[in-house]
This record gives C-alpha cells, sequence and structure tokens, in this order.
C-alpha cells in the first residue's frame, strides 16, 4: 500500500475560519488517492507509532510513502513515526519528507529542554530511512527556524527560508507546490 501522509502542527484545527495549509495540502494530494494509495491527514499528537505498524503491515516491495509535516508534525510526528518504522521494519524507506517549520518537540519528561523551542534554535535529524527531503523555515518569529540535518544517503533537495511568520508558513504557495510536486513526481502514473 502507498501511503500520503500530511500532518498538523500543534494548534492547528482542521476546520480553521483562517485557513489550514495542512487540510489544503491533503486536499491536493487526493487526487491520488485509489485502491493501492490511502491518503491520511492527521494531527500531531496522532498515533505515530500506530501508522508506523499500519505501513509496515501494509508494505509490498515497491510501495511508496510520502510525509508532509508542519510545526510538531515535523518535530514530534515525524521523528516518532521514523523512529518505529526504523525499528520495526528497517528495510522500509520513506521516499520523501517535505517539512514546514519543523518544531522538535521533546516528550514530558524533558520539560527543561521544551523551553529551547522558544528561546533557541534545535536541531532536527533526519534518520537515514528516508530517501529525499525538501525543508522549509522562518525565522520571524519562535517556534521554528530549526535547523534540519539529514543522514548521509539522504538528498536533501532544498532548504529555503520563508518570509512568513511561524502560524502562517503553513498556508504558503511553497510548501503547497513542493508537496504537490513530490506527489506528482512519485506517484504520476
Amino acid at each position: 500500500m502507498n501511503y500520503i501522509f500530511t500532518v498538523s502542527g500543534f494548534t492547528q484545527k482542521f476546520w480553521a475560519k483562517h485557513g489550514n495549509g495542512s487540510r489544503d495540502i491533503h486536499k491536493a494530494m487526493r487526487k491520488h488517492a485509489g485502491e493501492h494509495t490511502e491518503i491520511v491527514i492527521c494531527m500531531w499528537k496522532q498515533n505515530p507509532r500506530g501508522y508506523a505498524r499500519k505501513v509496515a503491515a501494509d508494505y509490498k516491495a515497491g510501495d511508496k510513502i510520502q510525509i508532509n509535516v508542519y510545526s510538531y508534525g515535523g518535530g514530534w510526528w515525524l521523528m516518532e513515526f521514523l523512529d518505529e518504522l526504523n525499528k520495526i521494519a528497517p528495510h522500509i524507506e520513506v521516499d520523501t519528507v517535505v517539512a514546514c517549520d519543523p518544531v522538535l518537540r521533546y516528550p514530558w519528561y524533558l520539560f527543561p529542554l521544551k523551553i529551547r523551542a522558544v528561546i533557541g534554535k534545535q536541531t532536527l535529524e533526519l534518520p537515514s530511512n528516508v530517501k529525499r527531503a525538501v525543508h522549509f523555515y522562518q525565522t520571524n518569529n519562535k517556534p521554528g527556524g530549526d535547523y534540519f540535518v539529514v543522514s548521509e544517503g539522504t538528498v536533501l533537495v532544498s532548504t529555503e527560508e520563508l518570509d512568513y511568520t511561524h502560524s502562517k508558513i503553513d498556508n504558503s504557495a511553497e510548501y503547497l507546490e513542493a508537496a504537490t510536486f513530490e506527489a506528482n513526481r512519485l506517484f504520476a502514473a
């Protein structure tokens, strides 16, 4: 089974009156839905390890995976998903990650480190089970603007600073265009 995940940030509401970039990207991804491709939208705290187990259970050689993430969707959900996938099925790679201003989130028991999201830069290290990554960030306000490092073997297509605040960058045309481009590249017949 092929998968395209779109994962929202901490404060995003799916039906917000001012728009929601994750919902817009999910809508654009739906054209790739079909018998062998599932399109999923979820919030940053929605069972990333469970989704990794589902992907591992459904996976067949040649299946493709794209993950589009914003804020805690990138700094929590993505990292938990990739960690679990690597533990239970190290042979499965994520084809593409499109990350929009991901914010590293620490577990509750490391609460003192959470303050770093507000006062300083953090580093997100993308593990080796990702083949390709696109990264957008902003430095206009916090949280966000974190460093993004990829493992050897992962192609970092681009890392680009955009002129938005953290709460608006998910609605950027650049993020939507990159997610759409990567999905078309992977899933177009």
